[in-house]
C-alpha cells in the first residue's frame, strides 16, 4: 500500500476487509517488522485529494493541542 506521504507500507488486512476504492484509510497496530495489522479501514472513494489529506496529517503532528492529540 502507498501511504499519503508516498511511502510504502505493508498492511496485513483484516479478514473482513474489502477495499472497494482507490483511496483507503487504514487504522491498526504497527508490528515489530514495520508492517501494520489492520484494525479497521474506511473507503475514501476514487476522487480524493490525497495531498491535502497528507497536509492535514502533517499539521496534526505539528499542532497536537489544536487537534486534541496532546497526550
Amino acid at each position: 500500500m502507498i501511504a499519503s506521504d508516498k511511502g510504502h507500507v505493508e498492511v496485513v488486512m483484516n479478514v473482513m476487509s474489502q477495499y472497494g476504492t482507490q483511496y483507503v484509510e487504514v487504522i491498526g497496530f504497527v508490528r515489530s517488522n514495520g508492517s501494520i495489522d489492520e484494525e479497521v479501514s474506511t473507503n475514501f472513494g476514487n476522487d480524493f485529494d490525497i495531498e491535502t489529506y497528507n497536509e492535514l496529517i502533517t499539521k496534526m503532528q505539528q499542532f497536537p493541542t489544536v487537534f486534541g492529540n496532546d497526550t
